[in-house]
């Protein structure tokens, strides 16, 4: 086990009490974490022992006391965490970070044929195995997962997804047909079946107390078995190895031996090699070379033990670990000397002028150095020991460190006020400045570390480190420092006044002080430090998009992660987003969009690139854009199909945004935030307007609505009492629709067609449904102990996802019965939103889908009417339709009039028409509102009907004055004619009466008056004159 101080005890003989101090005598080893896992393989008894402080698997046999005895098995890992052994099958597992993510690996029980067996997880703390079943179990707290798969990586399952990432859980244990682990948040032990993940037992940690309950966190789990495991006889009981055995699965066993010695010829018996037997930091002072472990770092005593009394001064010394040699200068003499660790000799190199900087290649056994006053950079082969300069006329020289894989020399050059880091090609062709002036004050000490591919130095502030692929810098605040050296997470500082300082590179406010002997330098001696060829997949990711795989020949391949597919480069990913006919979900575990095609369940991811933190999000039928939710950022973003651009359409402040939805009839966001209370408020998308819709809400994670009718729906997650309330969108006529037998709603639906709101109970492992006032209550689906969770209409299909399950399931809406479509998926997280984008149309308000109600901001549907609403804090003005500050322009048209449906806003088009004799100027009718009419003056917009026809053709014009004429003339010659035949008849023919004539025109036949129509008559009266009378 391991203590709170990361001691490492064994114990014998134990009871069910283990008392802590009967283990104080039995320390096999100091670690540096608490988070240290330890395996223990019975049959060669052996302990493999992983320590994320130092990125490596440390090989023990159970009986070694000693620190110094140890085999580093696997070093150079990215956080280690977890450890399991199979000493039957002669398997080892662990997890480490790769490509950025948590993976599992696999090897032999001597760390040969290490093999990447599950990458792409999150953060895996713990591993368990079944030896019979040759299957692995792990915990995932990033992904908040149990699952399994066999030693090869098939048959991947989930069987446990915590409900809360808060909720982790740890302590893996395994007996038989049973998996158990601990809940410490929740202080209680679950038991589950291995095979289904059904709960078969559970147990909380609580004890009355005072009147009260107390409780405990468990940690740690493991089954004591009532039988001893198999301890077949092992091939290391014969071996008789010195040091430690290891059994292959082949058969046979092999000796090993401690860091520091080798096998001798029998393959039984351990030689030391050098006189450091161990990883070492090497440590300088003016005449001596010492050395201590490098576990003292992290508390181990201090035993400092020196390999090198010089009887004159020593300066700027190197180690090349894979020679085992230190390189130096002698000072006085002004000689580079060479001390082999192995024989102990030290021989004189050359003579040199003035060393100002020293460093070794060890992949090509060069040494180079600098010197500040000839402004010379100069290198020598010990098997070819002639000087040959490589850069010259170079300002003042110093500090030099190489970067052997990428054939690289930094060094520091000029003086103050005009430092700078340059850097240059080992073979002198190119060089370039790596770090300007402005970042500089008096650097020294300049090495490059290849494992983190970073360039450090000291300054008279502290420590700084650059990443040599992208330039970022970071700061390690420090004063009076000395010297320093990094050795895996940490920096080993010297400072002026003789204190020794440890600083954890990962938590750079945690400091150790160390009590040693005066120093000047310090530096590492460890092979794996200095690696002689490049990691394909440690260095820039191997250049892999996403995943690097690396391959046993030292090659690798890249892979792309769910969602996408391969570019042509081999190296890049891409995605292809589907335009109609999907699935939309959030993968709340792995911060990912998904679209799923309802045609063949084919899964496209969102290429977003920008760390987002998605809780929902929605699909916009206008803008064929994204919106999601952003619970890290607390942010409503817009986003491309692409994933390329977006936008924030509103802050939430202390508010986590969630549940979101477009109504169709404005365009609006209908959104639910949470916090220690929760709302649902209207989001105007393009004026990024809100209003408070429904306030004083509990915890609200789902909402529906239905414009058309005017109702709002959503779930409200109370302790003990949840339910599912309506209201129109105005907020108005709250009412609690759902109350009795709900226990977990998880997602809300309409369906627009049959008028039913749907509903997830994930408690109740149900999915029912109900009319739109809460009568006609069903269930659709009735589940096994599934959590339902999210759930979706699209024509005569659902679409749902549970908790424990991998997939989102289809199914018949007509008789709940699944329909093949799409297969399990152990890459999905836990999908935290779920929408279908096919048939199930939401039905816009009749009022408010048009010229947005006549409404300046909001325009919030009910059953019969519309309410007009303003922005949270704005007041709403008398004539019930405009908020107050909104830019109206003017509704009075001379001559003329806006149609009913006008909304007269900024950045609305109306169209009016004129009054009874008069028309419009133009041939357009509409008008947009800019602030002002887009007109120069509203007069001008209707104009008089003219009285005469005005623009006409002069030719036409003559040619119906000419035919009127023409008429004219007609219709007078005719009646003068007439006229003159009636007189001279009536001259004729007098009337017997003398003082009139009476004359009757009609046809005459044979003296009759022939003819069926009736005549008129002529009465001429003529008056005699004077004359005649008098006569």
């Amino acid at each position: 086990m391991i203590d709170i101080l990361s001691n490492l005890y064994i114990t014998e003989n134990f009871t069910d009490n283990i008392q802590a101090s009967r283990l104080t005598d039995n320390v096999i080893n100091t670690s540096s974490s608490q988070s240290s896992k330890i395996a223990i393989d019975w049959i060669s008894k052996n302990i493999y022992h992983i320590d994320p402080s130092y990125n490596w698997i440390i090989l023990k046999p159970l009986n070694a006391v000693h620190s110094s005895n140890r085999k580093t098995l696997i070093d150079g890992l990215v956080l280690p965490k977890a450890i399991a052994v199979d000493p039957l099958n002669g398997y080892l597992f662990w997890s480490s970070e790769h490509s950025g993510r948590s993976a599992i690996w696999t090897s032999t029980l001597s760390g040969s044929n290490q093999t990447l067996l599950m990458p792409d997880l999150l953060l895996v703390t713990d591993i368990v195995l079944i030896d019979t079943e040759r299957r692995i179990y792990w915990l995932d707290i990033g992904r908040g997962t149990l699952e399994t798969c066999g030693y090869d990586g098939s048959n991947r399952r989930v069987l446990r997804r915590s409900p809360s990432l808060l909720m982790s859980m740890s302590g893996l244990t395994l007996h038989k047909d049973v998996i158990c682990f601990t809940v410490q948040l929740a202080y209680f032990v679950e038991c589950i079946d291995k095979h289904t993940g059904q709960s078969v037992w559970e147990h909380l940690f609580q004890w009355p107390k005072d009147g009260k309950y107390e409780y405990k966190i468990p940690q740690a789990l493991r089954f004591l078995e009532g039988t001893k495991q198999d301890n077949r006889s092992s091939f290391c009981e014969d071996k008789d190895c010195e040091y430690l055995c290891i059994a292959s699965k082949e058969g046979g066993a092999t000796c090993m031996c401690p860091d520091g010695f080798t096998l001798d010829e029998s393959g039984i018996n351990c030689t030391q090699n050098t006189i450091l037997h161990q990883k070492s930091l090497l440590l300088l002072n003016s005449s001596s070379i010492c050395f201590v472990d490098v576990l003292a770092l992290t508390g181990l005593p201090i035993h400092v033990e020196c390999i090198l009394h010089w009887n004159r001064s020593i300066s700027h010394f190197v180690v090349d670990a894979h020679q085992d040699k230190i390189c130096f200068e002698d000072n006085d003499d002004k000689k580079l000397m060479m001390l082999d660790m192995k024989s102990g000799v030290t021989t004189d190199l050359m003579s040199v002028s003035g060393v100002s900087g020293l460093c070794v290649d060890w992949v090509n056994g060069n040494i180079y150095w600098s010197e500040k006053n000839s402004g010379l950079i100069m290198f020598i082969n010990e098997r070819f020991p002639m000087e040959m300069p490589i850069f010259q006329n170079v300002d003042h020289p110093f500090s030099l460190t190489i970067d052997p894989l990428n054939r690289t020399l930094y060094w520091i050059s000029g003086t103050v006020g005009t430092f700078q880091i340059e850097a240059g090609t080992s073979d002198g062709n190119e060089k370039w400045t790596a770090v300007n002036t402005i970042h500089l004050k008096y650097p020294d000490e300049l090495f490059v570390d290849v494992t983190s591919n970073r360039l450090f130095w000291k300054d008279i502030d502290g420590v700084y480190s650059m990443n040599l692929e992208n330039c970022e810098l970071q700061s390690f605040p420090s004063n009076s420092i000395r010297s320093f050296t990094k050795y895996k997470n940490y920096l080993l500082l010297l400072k002026n006044e003789g204190e020794v300082r440890v600083s954890d590179i990962k938590a750079p406010g945690i400091h150790r002080q160390l009590n040693m002997p005066v120093f000047t330098n310090a530096i590492v001696y460890d092979k794996s430090e200095q690696p002689l060829a490049k990691d394909h997949c440690s260095v820039r990711n191997g250049d892999c998009e996403h995943t690097c795989i690396p391959n046993p020949d030292g090659t690798r391949d890249c892979k792309c992660r769910l969602g996408f597919k391969m570019k042509t480069d081999q190296k890049s990913c891409e995605s292809f987003p589907l335009q109609s006919s999907f699935v939309l979900t959030v993968d709340f575990t792995h911060a990912t969009i998904f679209q799923v095609s309802m045609v063949d369940a084919n899964v496209v991811a969102i290429d977003v690139n920008e760390t987002i933190r998605p809780v929902n999000a929605i699909f916009h039928p206008r803008k064929h854009d994204l919106i999601y939710s952003d619970a890290m950022f607390r942010e409503i973003r817009q986003l491309s199909m692409s994933g390329h651009e977006s936008i924030t359409l509103t802050h939430t402040g202390q508010f986590e945004p969630h549940a979101l939805v477009i109504e169709p009839s404005t365009g609006h966001l209908i959104y639910s935030a949470v916090s220690t209370k929760s709302y649902i408020g209207i989001l105007n998308i393009e004026t990024k307007e809100r209003k408070t819709v429904v306030p004083g809400l509990t915890s609200v994670y789902n909402i529906a609505i239905h414009p058309k009718k005017g109702y709002l729906f959503w779930s409200d997650l109370v302790y003990s009492a949840s339910y599912i309330g309506r209201s129109y969108l105005d907020g108005s006529a709250m009412i609690n629709l759902i109350f009795n037998d709900i226990s977990q709603p998880n997602s809300l639906t309409l369906d627009y067609r049959r008028d039913l709101l749907y509903w997830t109970d994930g408690e109740l492992s149900t999915i029912n449904y109900c009319d739109l006032d809460g009568g006609s209550r069903g269930v659709l689906l009735q589940g096994n102990r599934q959590k339902f969770m999210q759930f979706d209409i699209s024509g005569d299909y659902f679409y749902y996802t549970s908790l424990d399950d991998q997939k989102i399931t289809k199914a018949s809406l007509s008789n709940a019965k699944e329909v093949t479509w799409m297969s399990y998926l152990a890459n999905f997280g836990k999908l935290q939103s779920l929408k279908a984008y096919g048939e199930n149309i939401i039905p816009v308000n009749d009022v408010c889908s048009v010229a947005n109600g006549r409404c300046s901001t909001f325009c919030l549907p009910s059953f019969r009417y519309r309410k007009c609403a303003c922005p949270d804090g704005v007041k709403l003005l008398a004539d019930k339709r405009t908020c107050s500050g909104v830019v109206k322009c003017p509704e009075d048209i001379p001559n003329g009039q806006l149609k009913s449906e006008c909304a007269p806003y900024i950045g609305n088009t109306c169209t009016y028409t004129c009054n009874p004799g008069f028309t419009a100027r133009g041939s357009s009718q509409r008008i947009s509102c800019l602030g002002t009419w887009n007109v120069s003056s509203l007069d001008t917009l209707c104009v008089k009907v003219p009285t005469q026809r005005q623009n006409t053709d002069p030719t036409n014009d003559g040619a119906i004055a000419g035919g009127i004429v023409a008429a004219s003339l007609a219709v007078t010659l005719v009646l003068v004619l007439i006229i003159i035949f009636l007189c001279r008849r009536a001259s004729d023919s007098p009337s017997p009466d003398s003082g009139a004539i009476h004359y009757t025109y009609g046809t005459h036949v044979n003296g009759n008056l022939s003819g069926t129509r009736k005549v008129s008559r002529v009465t001429i009266e003529e008056v005699a004159s004077n004359s005649r009378s008098s006569s």
